[in-house]
């Protein structure tokens, strides 16, 4: 019996992290979703000079748009200031700073569409210059509520301040981050850098799968990290952001920047479970009246006999 259980314990892993739409029926088709074959104002807003807290760059709209089947994100050194009593109602928020020395900029899909559970896949190409900190991330911007939280699907904080891990790494642009927050008195952030194979700025797909009990982070197809969810139990906002990341005096850290940065955006795609449990998701035709217990202890399932992956029964 304890063979019996230590197989399908491993059985369960492979599938438990084997759940991207790509390899799973139980996933339906998107529920939402953009290709950027143009910008559509109905998806999306753009951060309107605002500064998210008071970070050194202004998001303004003119830096987000759609080229060549991409969205692109925008980082200058160019100044620009914030109106006065500007409040935002985005999680860009408003202005804290007067006069910014550089622009950038800043999309979420509020107030057009939030969601709680599921798959969500991006394809992206980040900029990889040393002290900027481009973000892929979930928010459900409800804060002060104890409820609030915030996941970071993949984000590149290039700061040996900010980040110390890169000090560690000659190829930093190989590195990004996951992270959840909740914004709860004594709660800490649940941060773990990732190795990517490949630079980041050049094109991955980044996804996590999140449901009631965990959240699990991938990048181009593979499971990286697994999470017990710890209280991510709110309706989600996409943002796709890129910041200038501040020095420990915190002056912006643009001494290693080649401006303008860009960020590209292929696709963004949420998925949600097929709840008909009549769909046909899976067969075999392996033939068990051929069984003989006489002779064998043991049976082979898989092995070209179905889409399962081979598993043995110890009986």
């Amino acid at each position: 019996m304890k063979k019996i259980l230590l197989t399908f314990n491993f059985l369960w892993v492979i599938v438990g992290y084997s759940q991207l739409p790509s390899n799973d029926p139980h996933w339906g088709v998107p529920i939402w979703q953009d290709e950027f074959d143009f910008f559509d104002a109905n998806k999306w807003s753009k951060g309107d000079h605002c500064d998210h807290g008071g970070e050194p760059q202004l998001y303004i709209p003119e830096n987000v748009w759609v080229e060549n089947g991409n969205l692109v994100l925008k980082i200058d050194n160019n100044s620009a200031e914030c109106p006065e009593n500007q409040q935002g109602t985005l999680d860009c928020g408003g202005c804290v700073q007067g006069v910014h020395l550089f622009t950038s900029g800043w999309a979420e899909s509020y107030p057009y569409f939030k969601f709680k559970y599921g798959c969500i896949e991006a394809q992206i190409k980040f900029p990889g210059d040393f002290g900027l900190w481009p973000a892929f991330w979930l928010d459900n911007a409800d804060w002060p509520n104890e409820n609030n939280s915030e996941v970071d699907i993949c984000e590149y904080i290039s700061d040996w301040w900010w980040n110390p891990i890169f000090r560690n790494y000659d190829n930093y642009n190989h590195i990004t981050t996951t992270d959840v927050h909740l914004y709860v008195p004594g709660e800490q952030d649940r941060v773990s850098p990732i190795w990517l194979s490949s630079p980041i700025n050049e094109w991955h797909k980044y996804a996590i799968e999140w449901s009631p009990s965990r959240i699990i982070w991938y990048i181009d197809g593979f499971p990286v990290r697994s999470l017990p969810n710890p209280g991510v139990i709110q309706n989600d906002r996409i943002i796709f952001n890129v910041a200038l990341l501040r020095k420990e005096n915190l002056e912006p850290d643009d001494e290693y920047v080649t401006f303008p940065a860009y960020m590209y955006v292929n696709y963004v795609r949420v998925y949600k479970l097929n709840e008909d449990c009549n769909d046909f998701i899976n067969t075999t035709n392996y033939n068990f009246s051929t069984y003989n217990n006489v002779e064998k202890n043991f049976i082979n399932i898989g092995e070209g006999g179905g889409n399962n992956r081979s598993v043995t029964l110890f009986l």
